[in-house]
């Protein structure tokens, strides 16, 4: 760390305030907005010119994000801007996502971040080139987990239209085809209640955790035994998460138990992904998704050849999305598990190639 010089934010960079701003939720505009936890619309002019840093001001949590490209900050978040030509802003970025943003709390009702002690967090900073060898790493790891993102949103629309093309273009009710008929939802699935896990059973493991908004952890059992689905049913009510593996669904969800004798479940998760089932509450204190109301949804139930024959050509289309998503999680641990050590200039990036950073660092 001979190049290393330790500093004060307060020394090299400003936080500066965003403003109010109308409609910025259904503008056309190029311009992204951003608020305390991230993009959240778009606008016609810029209130910072340069890409930047943004950071949460007010809120329970708080995030640090990036803009490529001149952005607009509305009055919940600051944005950073260079006090000195020795800052490279994609490295602060990084540098940041390490910091307890959160923790600085300034004590009001609304939980918030104060620029007197933002300013006088430290902040180790090598040399520029240094600054920006780093930043050109993560950046390279966040690009392509970006790209593995957007292919597998391509991935899933893609199936998505042929569900369409299957079972809903073209289709008449007066006049169905063979072995077609009109049914309940409970005819085709059930959806037992998930199981209860403490806090301190979803650490470690290999099978995932799934609550009503995702994955939550990880544990050393599982009930649904195969890839498979997960419903929301208390907190994201009616949310339907596909899952590639074994899992262990939580209390706040339902899982999917097929009662078509079909190999694959594509077909239903589609399906359920056209259903109104947010719109489902129960009367109870919590809302959440009524099973009873959701069981008489009237569907259209295809011949079991038309839903075999679908399940078969989405294979290949969720074999792909899957490889994808064990890349990205293999890319964040290594970005995650670098970000450390390169900002406490514990690997020196100028001395180390490409390469010898992966192993070492994943093992």
């Amino acid at each position: 760390m001979a190049n290393w010089k330790t500093y004060r934010w307060g020394d090299i960079a400003a936080l500066e305030y965003g403003k109010s701003l109308r409609d910025y939720r259904t503008s056309n505009g190029n311009v992204p907005v951003f608020g305390t936890n991230g993009q959240v619309g778009f606008t016609e002019k810029a209130l910072c010119k340069f890409p930047s840093v943004i950071i949460g001001r007010k809120g329970a949590y708080r995030g640090v994000h990036y803009s490529h490209k001149p952005f607009f900050v509305i009055d919940t978040a600051f944005y950073l801007k260079p006090l000195s030509d020795d800052l490279d802003l994609k490295f602060a970025y990084y540098n940041l996502i390490l910091q307890d943003i959160n923790g600085l709390d300034s004590g009001s009702a609304i939980p918030s971040t104060r620029r007197e002690d933002f300013y006088e967090l430290e902040v180790n900073l090598p040399d520029l080139p240094t600054q920006r060898r780093i930043a050109d790493i993560f950046s390279a790891l966040d690009d392509k987990i970006e790209l593995n993102r957007r292919m597998n949103k391509t991935l899933e629309q893609m199936a998505q239209t042929l569900f369409r093309q299957y079972f809903v273009d073209g289709i008449d009710e007066e006049n169905l085809p063979e072995g077609w008929r009109v049914g309940k939802l409970h005819e085709i699935l059930e959806l037992p209640y998930g199981k209860a896990l403490k806090q301190g059973d979803r650490k470690g493991g290999d099978y995932p955790v799934v609550g009503s908004s995702g994955i939550v952890g990880y544990h050393n059992s599982y009930i649904a035994d195969g890839k498979g689905i997960v419903v929301g049913r208390k907190g994201n009510a009616g949310a339907v998460i596909w899952l590639d593996q074994k899992f262990y669904p939580i209390d706040t969800t339902y899982y999917v138990v097929d009662q078509l004798q079909v190999k694959d479940l594509y077909f239903h998760y589609f399906l359920l992904k056209s259903l109104p089932l947010a719109g489902m509450n129960s009367d109870s204190a919590v809302p959440g998704l009524n099973r009873n109301e959701a069981y008489n949804i009237d569907i259209l139930i295809p011949s079991r050849e038309s839903i075999i024959d679908f399940n078969n050509k989405v294979r290949s289309l969720f074999d792909k999305k899957y490889t994808k998503e064990k890349e990205t999680a293999t890319l964040t641990t290594l970005r995650d598990n670098l970000l450390p050590k390169l900002m406490s200039g514990e690997i020196d990036v100028m001395q180390t190639k490409p390469e010898e950073l992966h192993e070492p660092v994943l093992s």
